[in-house]
């Protein structure tokens, strides 16, 4: 099989040299002629006669033996190639399992396999062809042609990884972190004591220019309140001045005569001297009648006489070192409802007192009675009040109503202890509406009888107490809002953040201005 390759090779090499006449090389012997085909000792065999007769040249002697091939050298690690230059795109290349050179028929790798057999790939003849031929006596796979010997990959055959830029991978998009909402509680704070609220008034009025708004003050100065005080109750002129004179001297004061009246007969029955004084027996009369319009005598048909003779007569059965006024008129109206009409009259006897015998007369909107009860707030004692709720009072901030409610429950109790009126309060409520407060239609109390509210709403407590006074009053002088923690029905309604105090609020009707076209 070696002798039959070779000799093939010879005749190729002799027909190269006979055509184109250059230096060849063949194994180990170098001829140098045109047309020699071999050398026969000292004969120059031509290619002619080498044709004619190819016995001429005798075959050459069998290889020595080759030399021992070294043991191929382990993979080394694949280093990366170089990036070729890019090119213009080739043609295909023909797939070199199925199209063989048809021209050089190329050698075959170690195992005998030819072309065509399924058993291995052609690999076609290079131009300059090695006649160095590496066999090791087994079979292997040819390796298919590829530009780095190296190389044990080869590229895809529509494919050149030489030829053909690997289009680049898009990176990935990382989504943006989404930074988690935190929500940072809002610290509840505690509500300021009775104290703390009567101490930050000092501070007020410089906070009034800091924060406009946010205190009712500011509010206050600049909103007035719009509509009309409710109608009260109203008493003759003439009346007034009578109880007012029939109370003189006699220790009993005129609001108790003009409560008895109301009970009596709602100051709209004067006729016959029987404007107060019906519950007299006449045992009572003959006892404590006095003469009452001066004329020396006393009269059961003079209103005058009535009047005084009941003066005296609270004058008698009241201690004057401890007056329980309320005592005095179960005394008057005896009979089944006497402590029904007792109680209610006691109520009324406080609140007369607290409106005054002008405001009965005139009314709350006369700014004389304005003038007169922010003067009889300010000078009594019973009524404790911070020094941001004095300047209030002062400055004619405060609807009359409100100050008529100090002055009713300072005569229903000893003392009562205002924290809140117009400054040092917001302008808004909790609910987001304005506070009756910014302008100056409402009052918190903070203690009655020098004991806080806070801790101290149970029943029959002075809280409990003051709260049914009001409710009792006639409905036209009530507050719109009566608030703690006890719901009495009426005005009067339960919040938690009322603990501390109650909160006292009146509100205005619209005005009628239909009389004036």
């Amino acid at each position: 099989m070696r002798h039959l390759s070779r000799h093939r090779r010879a005749l190729s090499w002799v027909a190269l040299l006979a055509s184109s006449s250059v230096i060849a090389t063949v194994g180990a012997t170098a001829v140098l002629a045109e047309d020699a085909a071999c050398v026969v000792g000292d004969r120059s065999i031509t290619a002619a006669e080498f044709a004619a007769d190819p016995s001429l040249c005798p075959a050459p002697d069998a290889d020595p033996a080759p030399a021992p091939t070294p043991e191929p050298a382990p993979d080394p690690a694949p280093t990366p190639e170089p990036e070729p230059e890019p090119t213009p795109d080739p043609a295909p290349t023909p797939d070199p399992v199925t199209t063989p050179d048809p021209v050089t028929p190329g050698p075959v790798g170690d195992g005998g396999t030819s072309t065509g057999d399924g058993g291995g790939v052609t690999t076609p003849e290079p131009v300059t062809p090695d006649p160095t031929v590496t066999t090791d006596g087994t079979t292997t796979t040819p390796t298919p042609p590829a530009t780095d010997p190296g190389t044990t990959t080869p590229p895809a055959a529509t494919d050149p990884a030489a030829t053909t830029p690997t289009p680049a991978t898009p990176r990935p998009v990382t989504p943006k972190p989404v930074r988690p909402v935190v929500k940072v509680p809002v610290p509840k704070i505690a509500a300021p004591t009775v104290q703390e609220r009567i101490a930050h008034q000092a501070a007020a009025p410089r906070a009034y220019q800091a924060a406009p708004f946010r205190d009712a003050r500011v509010f206050r100065e600049q909103f007035k309140p719009e509509g009309r005080i409710p109608e009260q109750p109203r008493m003759e002129e003439a009346t007034a001045k009578l109880l007012v004179a029939a109370a003189e001297g006699t220790g009993t004061d005129w609001s108790t005569l003009a409560a008895a009246a109301w009970v009596d007969s709602r100051w709209d029955d004067p006729t016959a001297g029987r404007l107060v004084g019906r519950h007299l027996s006449t045992e009572e009369w003959a006892t404590h009648g006095t003469d009452g319009d001066g004329d020396g005598a006393v009269a059961r048909s003079s209103s005058a006489d009535h009047a005084r003779t009941v003066a005296m007569y609270f004058a008698s059965v009241t201690d004057p070192a401890k007056p329980d006024l309320e005592a005095a008129f179960t005394k008057y109206f005896a009979g089944s409802k006497s402590a029904e009409q007792a109680a209610q009259a006691a109520r009324m006897a406080a609140y007369f007192a607290a409106l005054g015998s002008d405001a009965l007369v005139d009314g709350l909107d006369d700014p004389k009675v304005r003038e007169a009860l922010q003067e009889r707030v300010l000078d009594n004692k019973d009524i404790e009040l911070y020094d941001g709720g004095r300047r209030d009072v002062e400055d004619g901030l405060i609807d009359p109503r409100v100050l008529v409610s100090l002055q009713f429950m300072a005569n229903r109790f000893d003392t009562i202890t205002v924290s809140s009126m117009v400054s040092g309060h917001g302008v808004y409520t909790s609910g987001g509406n304005v506070s009756l407060h910014a302008y100056g239609q409402a009052v918190d109390v903070a203690a009655i009888n020098g004991e806080s509210i806070a801790g101290h709403q149970q029943r029959e407590s002075n809280t409990w107490h003051a709260l049914q006074d009001i409710l009792l009053l006639p409905e036209s002088i009530q507050p719109a809002e009566l608030i703690s923690l006890w719901e009495m029905g009426g005005a009067s309604f339960a919040m938690s953040d009322h603990d501390d105090h109650i909160h006292i609020g009146f509100k205005t009707e619209a005005e009628d201005h239909s009389d004036d076209e």
